[in-house]
């Protein structure tokens, strides 16, 4: 299979989320990919490098705040560290921070993963796709169908 908008919806149905016991899965994930859908729409990002920045964390916390998560503790460092183990994310670490990265105790601080990694690197592919309202939209839907349901507090000004 190519990497199409097939592939990433599939990807997006599929997410690797951690299953908290008596809470069901973590949202951090779904969360992160609606908040960079939302920053490709406003042309906050307009290639394959995701930098944790305080516009990614607004958009996060304003998403995060619209969901149903009160059993889950807000943090975009973990899904942004943990992503990685998705096909598409990549981390491109500092130079001398590649040991520190493997243990990822060390990469639940903001401070040590600003320090350790330059961005994140997504797939060209789906970077194109996120440059259109299409693959947005789609992408979108996956996200919240699968993971979401009708916890959205009836808000839904992030599509």
């Amino acid at each position: 299979m190519g990497k199409d908008l097939e592939y990433y919806k599939d990807c997006f149905a599929n997410l690797h989320l951690n299953d908290e016991k008596g809470r069901g899965y973590a949202p951090h994930k779904p969360i992160l990919m609606l908040s960079i859908i939302a920053l490709f729409r406003q042309k906050h990002i307009t290639n394959n490098w995701i930098f944790l920045n305080q516009t990614l964390i607004d958009e996060f916390s304003r998403i995060w705040e619209s969901m149903d998560t009160r059993s889950f503790v807000k943090s975009i460092v973990k899904p942004y560290y943990h992503m990685q183990y998705e096909p598409f994310w990549r981390l491109k670490v500092n130079l001398g921070y590649e040991e520190a990265v493997k243990d990822y105790r060390k990469m639940y601080s903001m401070k040590n993963i600003t320090e350790s990694v330059q961005y994140a690197e997504i797939d060209d592919e789906l970077a194109n796709i996120l440059a259109t309202e299409l693959g947005c939209t789609e992408l979108s839907k996956i996200l919240i169908d699968n993971y979401f349901g009708n916890n959205n507090n009836g808000n839904s000004d992030y599509r």
